[in-house]
């Protein structure tokens, strides 16, 4: 990063307390527009359950397969043993909020009567962990057995909205 930066390596401790802090500023600069683009995105939307969770979805697919995203979360579980400050920062400020927003589209669609009672206690895990996997997939896969993130995105929708319909 520093290299990219046109500085010394020590240079950047003048501006970050260590490699948490930098972690978190490359975080909030990366990530942060899009989480809060996708909360606006949710909070105006005036279409069904079902289609708001394809775009949603569709979207987060996108964003995870973009250049930077699959690396840092490689590093994010790489560096969990050593500095569980940022497993827990990544968690509180991307992962923690994407669930409730995926909730806030299911309770949606339980209210319409378009998912079923049940849907909003399925483990949000179950629904996000795909997308993170065929980003981290093709991170490390991409030159023997690629995802098409398209196909895979549609493929991912389709099984969501079966195990959420009645």
């Amino acid at each position: 990063m520093a290299v990219r930066a046109s500085i010394g390596k020590g240079t950047i401790y003048l501006y970050f307390d260590g490699k948490e802090r930098l972690f978190e500023a490359v975080v909030r600069r990366t990530l942060f527009p899009g989480r809060d683009q996708a909360i606006s995105f949710v909070e105006g939307f005036e279409g069904s359950a079902a289609e708001l969770l394809t775009i949603h979805f569709s979207q987060m697919h996108a964003f995870m397969h973009g250049a930077r995203l699959p690396a840092m979360l490689v590093m994010v579980v790489g560096e969990a043993l050593r500095f569980p400050q940022l497993s827990r920062f990544f968690y509180e400020e991307i992962i923690q909020p994407s669930q409730q927003l995926l909730l806030r589209i299911i309770r949606k669609g339980v209210a319409s009567g378009e998912f079923r009672e049940d849907a909003d206690q399925i483990f949000t895990q179950f629904l996000i962990a795909p997308v993170m996997h065929g980003a981290m997939w093709n991170l490390q896969f991409s030159d023997v057995a690629p995802l098409d993130p398209n196909r895979y995105a549609q493929s991912h929708v389709e099984f969501i909205l079966r195990a959420l319909r009645k």
